[in-house]
């Protein structure tokens, strides 16, 4: 079930993501100096650049490899406990909050659309049927959804200042994990890993 889901994300998020780079840099690339094909459009010419489309599958393919991984680290990793394991390893707390933040933004817009989505269909206001339709009804949404997200960051920062965020002595936390052999071992490897593909990538690039 979450294979097929992070399929069915990566598949949402890179359709539109291809279709935007290949009409950007397809048509106006100034890069592109062969022409794929042609077609008329109200009179006018359009040609699709070779090298615009490489471009943009170039581009595409590269955030292929990174949506997966980004994935399985938000299915796989407990939210709670993953801000105070950054601050122990010296991130300051505003930098782990924010990425926490940053990973939980998306599925709680998504949660709100939903709600609000609900709430407009009790009304009887039409939410399905042809693409207008729905982007027609989609409009309405956004006004309460920024709204909502905006009194859910204000009400956030207070409860934060509550709680003393931020404060330079030393806090403790109700998540806090010791890390064993084995989780060492992989850090290290992982960072040897990622300094030996820099100068992998260096000498390849100095070398060519």
């Amino acid at each position: 079930m979450r294979g097929s889901l992070r399929t069915k994300l990566s598949v949402s998020i890179l359709t539109p993501i291809f279709l935007f780079l290949s009409v950007v840099h397809g048509f106006v690339n100034p890069a592109n100096s062969e022409v794929l094909f042609s077609f008329t459009v109200f009179g006018y010419v359009l040609d699709v650049g070779r090298e615009g489309i490489v471009i943009t599958l170039n581009l595409v393919s590269k955030l292929a490899l990174i949506l997966p991984i980004v994935f399985v680290f938000v299915f796989t990793t407990k939210q709670e406990e993953l801000m105070p394991n950054l601050i122990h390893k010296g991130v300051p707390p505003t930098v782990s909050y924010l990425f926490l933040a940053s990973i939980n933004v998306i599925p709680q817009i998504k949660q709100k659309m939903e709600v609000i989505r609900l709430a407009q269909e009790t009304r009887g206001i039409k939410m399905d049927g042809s693409f207008l339709t729905r982007v027609k009804a989609f409009i309405p949404i956004l006004m309460p959804v920024i709204l909502s997200s905006l009194s859910d960051i204000h009400s956030r920062s207070i409860t934060l200042e509550i709680r003393s965020f931020g404060v330079s002595r030393k806090t403790t936390s109700l998540y806090d994990l010791e890390e064993s052999k084995v989780d060492k071992v992989i850090q290290r490897l992982l960072i040897m890993s990622f300094l030996l593909f820099i100068c992998v990538k260096v000498a390849v690039s100095i070398g060519g």
